[in-house]
């Protein structure tokens, strides 16, 4: 789990389904779904709050999440 600075959003990563769910803190809903790689692992967020690494385990790369339009831009 990532906290973005501001505090306003949850980056969870789900392991089992390959993904990241986004969470709004103010009301504790997923706001996003967002495809990774497989076996996500790990998540950070950049201390500007713009983008969001995650480790994909068993695909050993990295996704790298836009985190204003929440997609993936580059692995």
């Amino acid at each position: 789990v990532a906290i973005t600075p501001d505090g306003n959003h949850a980056y969870v990563t789900n392991k089992f389904s390959d993904n990241v769910s986004v969470i709004n803190t103010a009301t504790n809903t997923v706001i996003s779904t967002i495809s990774v790689g497989y076996k996500p692992s790990g998540v950070a967020i950049t201390p500007d709050g713009n983008h969001a690494y995650v480790t994909n385990k068993f695909s050993d790369n990295v996704s790298v999440i836009n985190t204003a339009t929440n997609t993936v831009i580059s692995t």
